[in-house]
C-alpha cells in the first residue's frame, strides 16, 4: 500500500512536467461537493488549450456518519470544454463538458488485488476506480487581489462498475447509478 502511494504522489507531482508546464504553481484551486471524489473534495489543477482542458487533482473525504467509516481518497480528474461561449466581457460559459477521473482510495480496507486465498474473480478490486461525467461552466472574471476568475460548475456522473453494471442488469436503471456533483473553483 504504502508503495502505490508513493508511486501515486510521484506521478502526481511530476504531471506539469510531463506536460510542458514550465511552473509547478497551478492555475487554480477547486472545491467539490459529492459526484464519486468524496463527500467535500479540495483540489487543484492545471488549465490547458485556452481553458478547454483541465487537469485536476483532489483529495476527497467522506466522514463517517455519512459513510459508515472514514474514506480518504485521491483522483486525478480531467475536463474536456469543446464549447466556449462568452456572455459580454465579464462571464464565460461553457455549456458542455465532459471527462473522466481515476480515484484510489486510502486505507487498509481497500485491494488493489485480491489475495490469493480469495476465488479468482471474486469481486472487483475496491481501492481503484474509473468515472465519468458531463455537466457544465460558468467562469466570471474578476479583481480580487490574486484571483483572476471565478467559476461555478455542475456534473451528473458514474463510475465505470456501475455503468458496466447498468449495461449488464435490467433491473439496474440510469437514475440508480448517477451522482451529482456541483463545485467551485478560484483561478490565480
Amino acid at each position: 500500500m504504502k508503495r502505490i502511494t508513493l508511486t501515486m504522489i510521484i506521478i502526481l507531482w511530476n504531471v506539469p512536467s510531463f506536460a510542458g508546464i514550465d511552473s509547478l504553481i497551478p492555475d487554480y484551486l477547486k472545491i467539490q461537493y459529492a459526484g464519486n471524489i468524496g463527500f467535500i473534495s479540495l483540489g487543484t489543477g492545471y488549465s490547458f488549450f485556452k481553458d478547454r482542458i483541465n487537469m485536476d487533482v483532489f483529495y476527497g473525504y467522506v466522514p463517517s456518519r455519512i459513510g459508515g467509516k472514514d474514506i480518504h481518497m485521491i483522483t486525478q480528474k480531467n475536463t474536456l470544454s469543446p464549447i466556449k461561449l462568452k456572455l459580454g466581457e465579464t462571464y464565460t460559459l461553457f455549456p458542455l463538458t465532459a471527462g473522466f477521473l481515476v480515484n484510489f482510495a486510502l486505507g487498509d480496507n481497500y485491494v488493489l488485488k485480491w489475495p490469493s486465498h480469495y476465488p479468482r474473480g471474486y469481486y472487483k478490486p475496491t481501492a481503484c476506480y474509473t468515472g465519468e461525467f458531463l455537466g457544465m461552466r460558468l467562469k466570471k472574471k474578476e479583481s480580487y487581489g490574486p484571483i483572476e476568475e471565478w467559476e461555478v460548475y455542475i456534473e451528473v456522473g458514474t463510475i465505470t462498475p456501475y455503468l458496466q453494471a447498468c449495461i449488464d442488469n435490467d433491473y439496474i436503471k440510469v437514475k440508480d447509478i448517477i451522482s451529482l456533483a456541483v463545485g467551485s473553483s478560484f483561478h490565480f
